[in-house]
């Protein structure tokens, strides 16, 4: 996927969503005014002055309450709002810098968004870890998540404390590109907040 870096306006910039919350905002705006933007913030070009945020929400909401115009960006081309979820929970998972609501919140939307688009390539990943009829040990074996982890979700299972709709979220986040590469706490943190929240 070819990207470039280049400076955008920031009424340029549409936000599908708000993905956190403001707080500490002022401390960003500090940070900001010292040492400007360290990291660019990621968009796709949906047209010639058309793009849609993906990645650095505060630092955006930060350069708006600053009057900053303009700032660089890491460029990406126009794909869909569940590639665009997709992009944002691999790289919080991978800065290790997202809440538990951020992360329940994103993997939720990036379900939903695969369900209903037509995106064929997130239709396909969800629909492949779709769960027919009762998950076996083995079904549950096969998930891309550590030894511990696949015991830990037999046992639940077992004892009924987690249900079939959660098992396939495990199996559907635990495929997703990037995830076998994440530090194993990652994966732990991850698979600990689907088994709570789902």
């Amino acid at each position: 996927m070819n990207s470039y870096c280049n400076e955008v306006l920031l009424h340029d910039i549409s936000l599908e969503h708000q993905m956190r919350s403001q707080v500490d905002i002022e401390t960003l705006v500090e940070s900001i005014q010292l040492t400007g933007i360290v990291t660019p913030l990621i968009v796709e070009k949906a047209g010639e002055h058309d793009y849609i945020l993906v990645d650095g929400h505060r630092r955006y909401e930060a350069l708006q309450l600053l009057g900053i115009t303009s700032v660089q960006c890491l460029i990406y081309p126009i794909t869909s709002a569940g590639n665009r979820l997709l992009r944002q929970l691999l790289l919080g998972l991978n800065s290790k810098s997202l809440t538990k609501n951020t992360m329940i919140q994103l993997i939720v939307s990036w379900l939903d968004a695969a369900q209903e688009e037509k995106d064929a390539q997130l239709k396909t990943l969800y629909l492949t870890n779709k769960v027919k009829g009762k998950p076996s040990d083995q079904w549950i074996r096969k998930l891309n998540v550590h030894q511990d982890l696949k015991n830990f979700l037999i046992h639940n299972y077992r004892e009924n404390k987690i249900e079939v709709e959660t098992l396939q979220v495990v199996a559907t986040v635990s495929a997703l590109p990037g995830f076998r590469e994440l530090d194993d706490r990652v994966k732990l943190k991850v698979v600990e907040i689907l088994v709570n929240e789902f």
